[in-house]
């Protein structure tokens, strides 16, 4: 394997040249590695993994990408991803919780102090952010275009994206992750995807996954995981896979808008306009884009048409 190890912008010495800082709903860095490895090595397959926020992004990414019918890599491995943004976040507030929310917040303040010439204008002087809600709301939100942090939630969230995507994709998460969150709507899409599968053990926390008998300090049996996947989607497919793939609706100029680069027009948000009714009539009452509500039971649930 050639490994690529992608800092994302303003970290780990990356300098910040705009105000708009990394999020989990910006495909931006990954798409700009992939183009960079690609240009070196245009004959060589593409392969992701993320960890954590990384799978945010990484997933974004191949969905933004499927969404119109490209294909730039070949398989991903998306590890201990927080299922539901925003249950995941409000674990955050309560109990053990608070003890991560506290730790990634000092060091999210330690990332403004830092690039505070590039995005003192937006925080301000007095930005001192105490969970990681606030960094978000004032930070993100406010540099990146959307209404609300629960707006920002909704447009990364898996069980929105998943639908979309058709890079062969795999979920490695742990019963026992503090960030997990509910698992029910991400499973559903699983389920209900061919490109996507999920895969959850009883114990292995976030980030962890060690071996058995290894100590703190030993090995992860995901690294293990993750290179037997992605090999896997090197390998030639069967019959029945590229059947399936025959059988597909192909995406066109209409439901490419589940998932769009131009995120920041609204061209994504569905809330039923005008615009939406349009493309329903001019469908015959049918509309390929991703569809979503909320249902005040049981919060947002999803439909797709593929």
């Amino acid at each position: 394997w050639r490994c690529v190890a992608l800092n994302l912008r303003g970290c780990n010495g990356v300098p910040l040249s705009s105000a708009k800082v990394y999020c989990a709903a910006s495909a931006e860095d990954v798409r700009a590695a992939v183009d960079a490895a690609r240009r070196r090595y245009p004959s060589a397959p593409i392969l992701l993994a993320g960890y954590s926020l990384g799978t945010y992004v990484i997933g974004t990414y191949l969905a933004e990408e499927n969404s119109h019918g490209r294909d730039p890599v070949a398989g991903a491995v998306l590890v201990s991803c927080p299922l539901d943004p925003h249950s995941s976040h409000a674990g955050l507030n309560r109990d053990a919780g608070l003890v991560y929310n506290g730790a990634i917040t000092a060091e999210l303040r330690r990332y403004y102090r830092k690039h505070v010439d590039v995005v003192g204008h937006v925080g301000g002087a007095g930005f001192s952010a105490k969970l990681i809600r606030d960094f978000e709301r004032e930070l993100i939100v406010a540099t990146h275009g959307f209404d609300s942090v629960e707006e920002y939630y909704h447009y990364f969230a898996p069980q929105r994206i998943i639908p979309s995507i058709r890079t062969p994709t795999l979920y490695v998460v742990a019963k026992d992750d503090p960030f997990l969150g509910e698992t029910e709507q991400c499973e559903a899409a699983i389920r209900g995807s061919s490109h996507v599968a999920l895969a959850h053990v009883r114990k292995g926390g976030h980030v962890a996954f060690l071996e058995k008998g290894v100590g703190v300090f030993g090995p992860c049996w995901t690294d293990r995981v993750l290179g037997e996947f992605l090999a896997s989607t090197l390998a030639p497919r069967s019959a029945a896979a590229r059947a399936v793939d025959r059988s597909l609706k192909p995406l066109s100029e209409r439901n490419e808008q589940r998932i769009s680069r131009e995120v920041f027009n609204g061209r994504w948000r569905e809330n039923g306009g005008e615009d939406r009714r349009a493309i329903g009539a001019a469908n015959g009452g049918e509309d390929d884009a991703l569809q979503s509500h909320v249902d005040p039971k049981r919060g947002l649930r999803i439909r797709s048409r593929l």
